[in-house]
């Protein structure tokens, strides 16, 4: 699912709602029950809808989350020691396994 474009375009969306909503108060002394009505409709849905994909974000961070802590664990538990560098050879992290080979302390 792509939620950037699409919360994107549900702001811009809204914002040219509110701007024509902005002009239409502008344009009148006083605002009509009808037009408060829709503007509170209007706003209940965008609310409704920004709080469902807070839950569906939620719920991806908490699966990216579990996963990353069970590649870690994976990574660090394996019954070989691996050593992870960067592009200047320097040590980034290594497995519990490696570590008694190694002068490296691991930072935490």
């Amino acid at each position: 699912m792509n939620f950037g474009n699409n919360f994107e375009h549900q702001i811009q969306s809204a914002q040219e709602w509110l701007i024509s909503f902005n002009k239409s108060v502008h344009n009148s002394q006083t605002i009509s029950p009808e037009l408060q009505e829709e503007a509170l409709a209007e706003l209940a849905v965008i609310l409704e809808e920004l709080h469902q994909q807070n839950e569906e974000l939620c719920r991806t961070r908490g699966e990216l989350e579990f996963e990353q802590q069970r590649y870690q664990e994976l990574f660090e538990y394996a019954p070989d020691g691996y050593l992870v560098t960067d592009l200047g050879a320097l040590f980034k992290t290594l497995t519990v396994q490696q570590q008694p080979c190694s002068t490296y302390l691991k930072k935490s």
